[in-house]
């Protein structure tokens, strides 16, 4: 009989990255949520009906918070099988003429965050013949309209994907991403807009070829059924999911 399957989806005590743990959690998947507020952990877990599944309040762009976590999961053997990676965003400073030092800070959010967590936890994996490994990207990497530094790291978060996944699929790590196209959801980015800036809101809204955005529950479903029965086919992937928007 094989051990269950464990998720560490970063990011996830709300929105994309919640729903994704629930539709895991769905599939007999335990999973580990990580964030930065005790209070939207706990609704969060809250949510779940049974308490077999852990939270942790971490804040991974600290890098000493960051190793303890890592460290303490390791201690209490919760290794993950599967790692997603939803963390990321836009930081402070992102706009043109774009200047070096948020440049730095969107990589580290993007990006290296990951590729740390990814390197605690690989030879785990090597060691059990398989594991996935999915990054949530953006469409924005692959037309260029969104934050300068934030298209850039998404596009380098890309790049990895490639690399990493052609060395480990003959050990059976599918390494894949999921890029995302606009989604609007409580509290989300466009929600925001919707409220501050509506005729910009309305005029993205109308160049949607659906007449609408995403949802994350739409997102989430590809992501969990990915993380759960995925094929090595899928690794080195690129999931452009945007409902045909440009």
């Amino acid at each position: 009989m094989m051990a269950r399957d464990i998720a560490l989806i970063t990011g996830s005590s709300k929105g994309l990255g919640l729903v994704i743990a629930k539709m895991l959690a769905s599939k007999n998947v335990k999973v580990i949520l990580t964030g930065r507020s005790q209070f939207d952990l706990n609704q969060a877990l809250s949510a779940f009906p049974n308490n077999e599944h852990t939270a942790f309040i971490v804040d991974f762009c600290q890098d000493t918070e960051c190793d303890q976590l890592l460290d303490f999961l390791v201690e209490k053997k919760l290794i993950p099988t599967t790692l997603v990676h939803n963390l990321g965003g836009r930081v402070e400073g992102d706009i043109f003429p774009l200047d070096s030092e948020a440049l730095r800070r969107s990589l580290k959010f993007n990006l290296e965050i990951a590729v740390k967590i990814n390197e605690k936890f690989l030879p785990y994996m090597l060691k059990r013949g398989q594991g996935k490994i999915i990054h949530i990207g953006s469409d924005a990497s692959l037309t260029g309209r969104a934050s300068p530094a934030y298209v850039i790291a998404k596009a380098a978060l890309n790049g990895y994907i490639k690399t990493m996944s052609q060395f480990y699929a003959k050990n059976s790590i599918l390494i894949c991403g999921v890029l995302p196209g606009i989604m609007e959801h409580e509290n989300s980015v466009w929600a925001q807009k919707k409220i501050n800036q509506p005729e910009y809101y309305q005029k993205k809204l109308e160049q949607m070829p659906l007449g609408r955005f995403g949802t994350v529950e739409e997102i989430a479903i590809f992501v969990s059924e990915l993380a759960k029965n995925g094929s090595m086919m899928c690794t080195g992937g690129l999931f452009e999911l945007c409902g045909a928007a440009r």
